[in-house]
């Protein structure tokens, strides 16, 4: 019996040894397209997560899309007025931005995002499915000159609003800042209102005209 087991064993190892012989004379065994293409696949998951967590990190916020209920809010704010400019600063996947474009057709709306992910998807999203008058750009739009903005939105965390206020205190005037949620700090809004959601999400209208400067 033992003699046997010993037989087995031997023809295991050399049914086997050759395929490690293979492996060491630098030749691949053959994968079926299966399983080549899930391990591409994810390749491809972990390496947006790892992007999605570096740009977090870098820019000190998570790409957090605004709420259908805020967009809403917010769009129903928008000045009337044809033909006017409007940034969105950190557009994140393109949800508002497309929201403005279709509310306002004669706007030309310029979406910025400084995270990579984020900004892929937005581009793709209006390349493909449009609308024609949004322009999307990757940035760090608090480092921008906002040029011939006469209409901002932004849905940026509290710790970034400062800088968007010396920022703004810098941009010529007349000028409109709708902002989800977040307020600047001793800047007082022309008005308010809160979107029609679980949170009750403000979002706050603010004029040039009461900010001083930076």
């Amino acid at each position: 019996a033992c003699s046997g087991g010993r037989g087995r064993l031997s023809a295991f190892h050399g049914e086997h040894g050759g395929a490690a012989g293979r492996w060491r004379d630098g030749r691949w065994p053959l994968m079926s397209p299966e399983v080549v293409l899930s391990g591409l696949l994810l390749a491809a998951v972990l390496l947006v997560c790892v992007v999605v967590v570096v740009d977090t990190l870098r820019l000190g916020a998570p790409p957090m899309p605004s709420g259908a209920a805020a967009r809403r809010c917010l769009v129903s704010m928008l000045p009337t007025a044809p033909g006017l400019v409007c940034w969105e600063l950190g557009a994140g996947w393109g949800g508002l931005a497309v929201a403005i474009a279709e509310a306002r057709p004669t706007w030309t709306v310029v979406a910025w995002e400084a995270a990579w992910v984020p900004w892929l998807v937005c581009a793709l999203r209006v390349r493909v499915l449009g609308p024609s008058n949004v322009h999307v750009r990757r940035g760090d739009v608090l480092s921008q000159d906002l040029g011939e903005a006469r209409v901002l939105t932004t849905y940026l965390l509290g710790t970034q609003t400062e800088a968007l206020r010396v920022r703004l205190g810098a941009h010529p005037g007349p000028w409109t800042l709708l902002s989800v949620h977040f307020a600047l700090r001793g800047v007082v809004a022309a008005r308010e209102a809160r979107a029609q959601d679980l949170h009750r999400t403000p979002v706050i209208v603010y004029e040039s005209e009461a900010l001083d400067g930076p």
